[in-house]
C-alpha cells in the first residue's frame, strides 16, 4: 500500500502570541509569525517515514525560524535521508 501523501507546513513564533489578551494572565511578547510551506508532494512508504521527516523538517523550522541547511533539507524532502538511514 501507499503511505500518506501531502505537503508540510511549519510555523515559528506562534507561542509568543498565543494569548494576546493580558487580562487572562499571559502577555503577548510579539506579533510576528513565520510560515513555511515546503514545495512538492511526496508519497511516504509508511507513517513512520512521514513522522520522522515531519519531525526533522517542520521541527527544525518551528524551533529556529529557519530551514536546516539546503543539502540536509533536500535529502529529507526527497526521501534519500530516511533511505540512507535504513528507514
Amino acid at each position: 500500500g501507499r503511505g500518506p501523501a501531502g505537503k508540510m507546513m511549519s510555523l515559528y513564533g506562534l507561542h509568543r502570541m498565543w494569548h494576546p489578551d493580558e487580562n487572562i494572565g499571559m502577555k503577548c511578547d510579539a506579533r510576528e509569525v513565520a510560515v513555511r510551506v515546503y514545495p512538492g508532494r511526496r508519497v511516504f512508504k509508511d507513517t513512520e517515514e512521514f513522522s520522522s521527516t515531519f519531525e526533522a523538517v517542520v521541527g527544525h523550522f518551528g524551533a529556529h525560524g529557519y530551514d536546516m541547511p539546503d543539502e540536509e533539507l533536500n535529502a529529507w524532502l526527497n526521501g534519500s535521508r530516511g533511505q540512507a538511514e535504513g528507514r
